[in-house]
């Protein structure tokens, strides 16, 4: 039987993207992505918990993450975990890293509602914001302004 690994984010930017780019020239983003979840604790009282993502990106869709998705920003993020270790330079022991690997990115809004310039973002009157990527290969090729919806 083959096996399923697919990850689903609804969260907030939580600082500025930031774009690398591969030897081989590939444009790599990283998104960090908060999530909030609430729910009661025994006695009653509600409690909010958040959780803290790595987010890569690859392609051009890195290279508009890096152009549009500001700090504070709503994603939602469709993707894979993906399972890393390092030895850590200064005290030698290992690192164990998990990051989702986007495959998916839809951009929902901006904190405040307010436009950013020459984003390609467009408010369809209730405030939410939207610009999508995708491509046949999940890696996210970017998106053509025939597909844009506004």
């Amino acid at each position: 039987m083959q096996g399923i690994n697919k990850v689903s984010l609804l969260g907030n930017v939580t600082k500025e993207v930031t774009l690398r780019t591969t030897n081989g020239g590939q444009s790599v983003a990283t998104v960090d992505l908060a999530t909030n979840e609430t729910y009661k604790d025994k006695s009653g009282k509600s409690v909010e918990t958040v959780a803290f993502h790595r987010v890569t990106v690859f392609g051009a869709a890195a290279d508009n993450a890096a152009k549009y998705l500001v700090k504070g920003q709503t994603v939602f993020v469709e993707g894979k975990l993906a399972y890393s270790s390092f030895d850590d330079k200064d005290t030698g022991k290992k690192v164990f890293k998990t990051d989702i690997i986007a495959l998916n990115v839809i951009y929902l809004g901006k904190p405040g509602g307010a436009e950013k310039s020459n984003s390609g973002f467009k408010s369809n009157g209730n405030g939410a914001k939207k610009y999508a990527v995708k491509d046949d290969d999940g890696f996210g090729a970017g998106v053509s302004d025939d597909e844009i919806p506004f």
